[in-house]
């Protein structure tokens, strides 16, 4: 963290929020526009099998590696484009972390929009636009005169996805979401993806994962269908490698490429959302640093604006309430003693979580929650440092018990 939180706090008082914004290298606006795009490119480039195949009229099909492809873009922290890998708590038993497995989130957000193409094509025609624009941004149209057919195919491709994904109102009951199962089995039933080698390509140095590792698979019914998907033949492995590659790309756009990834982005919302005009670039940045670094940031506000003794006084309101419901309780009639006793307990395990968690202030542990992470003056760069160290982080819970503080 390089004594971030400090460095933030002096910034704070001779500046500002905005100045602060700006002062930090992540985000020097120049920087991103002269050499983001380059950046970008190259990263697409070192992907498995080198690249987008859209800008690729000779990229070679037979060797490519979907599994290793998957894994390769979960490290890289771009998640949830055929499937949703990670680590939460278990449902199961509270105080441990487990492996998770889930369908995707769709580009346009809801599975409607695919399903009435009459009904929203202006959003499906919006879509289409900002995957050309986006397109020719990456000079696909230079290398590849059938690039606009291929796009076609990546939305045929996503409009395939959106079928077999199960509706939000079939997603309600978190028991029958709570589908436990080995690496091995999953990788007999389901062969198009070595779920195995997923796993163990996904994790960092020192998590180590074996085909006895329990997985919840929240959508069973996802990776039946999408099994069939990719063993059909309908879609050959350069329709599947562009479709993911698409969604970083879509991913990416905005707020983290050039104007014209952006303005291309834009355009799409406009549509979608109907934004009538692009956030300023300030504001962005500062929703960014928000997202990402909340805890330092958290500080910095805590530090100006709470004090100790409001946050005393909501406790202690709490516990008044507490201790209230408790004497209602022992007054009950209809409530046995031991039904009185365990509600009791209860009441006892509420923690109270008031105005910012008590770690926030204290600069050893926010020093601990970034360590590892290192920004340079570069914003692609630290982008994807960025989202690789979150990844890390993720999957290094696996093995760690639940602080039920945080």
């Amino acid at each position: 963290m390089n004594h971030l939180a400090c460095y933030g706090r002096q910034l704070w008082h001779i500046c500002d929020y905005r100045l602060l914004i700006y002062a930090l290298p992540v985000f020097v606006r120049d920087s991103i526009e002269q050499t983001v795009d380059k950046q970008f490119s190259d990263y697409l480039a070192n992907l498995q099998n080198g690249g987008w195949p859209l800008t690729m009229p000779n990229w070679n099909r037979s060797t490519f590696d979907l599994t290793m492809l998957i894994a390769q873009l979960r490290r890289d922290g771009f998640n949830s484009q055929l499937v949703n890998l990670a680590v939460d708590v278990d449902a199961g038993n509270s105080s441990r972390y487990i492996l998770n497995l889930d369908q995707p989130d769709l580009c346009l957000g809801s599975k409607t929009y695919y399903e009435n193409n009459s009904m929203y094509r202006k959003y499906m025609d919006a879509y289409f636009q900002f995957m050309i624009a986006s397109a020719i941004q990456l000079k696909a149209e230079e290398v590849n005169r059938d690039y606009t057919s291929e796009l076609e195919q990546i939305r045929n491709f996503e409009t395939s996805i959106a079928e077999i994904v199960a509706h939000p109102n079939l997603r309600r009951n978190y028991s029958v979401m709570y589908n436990p199962r080995t690496l091995r089995n999953l990788t007999e039933t389901h062969k198009s993806i070595n779920w195995l080698r997923l796993v163990q390509l996904s994790m960092p140095e020192g998590v180590e994962v074996d085909e006895n590792e329990i997985i919840i698979v929240r959508q069973p019914d996802y990776f039946a269908s999408l099994e069939q998907l990719l063993t059909s033949g309908q879609y050959d492995e350069r329709v599947v490698a562009n479709y993911l590659i698409w969604r970083v790309i879509a991913d990416t756009a905005w707020p983290h490429l050039s104007s014209n990834f952006r303005e291309a982005a834009f355009q799409f919302e406009k549509v979608i959302r109907g934004v009538e005009k692009p956030k300023p670039r300030w504001t962005a940045c500062i929703e960014e640093i928000q997202e990402k670094m909340m805890s330092a940031v958290g500080y910095l506000y805590v530090d100006k604006f709470f004090t100790e003794e409001s946050k005393e006084l909501a406790v202690k309101l709490i516990g008044h309430l507490r201790e209230s419901f408790k004497d209602l309780v022992l007054k009950l009639k209809w409530m046995t003693d031991a039904t009185k006793q365990v509600a009791i307990e209860k009441a006892d395990a509420v923690k109270e979580f008031v105005g910012y968690p008590d770690y926030i202030k204290n600069v050893v542990l926010l020093e601990e929650e970034y360590e590892g992470f290192e920004a340079t003056a570069n914003h692609f760069d630290n982008f994807m440092r960025w989202q690789r160290f979150i990844t890390r982080g993720t999957f290094q819970q696996l093995r760690k018990p639940v602080d039920k503080d945080k």
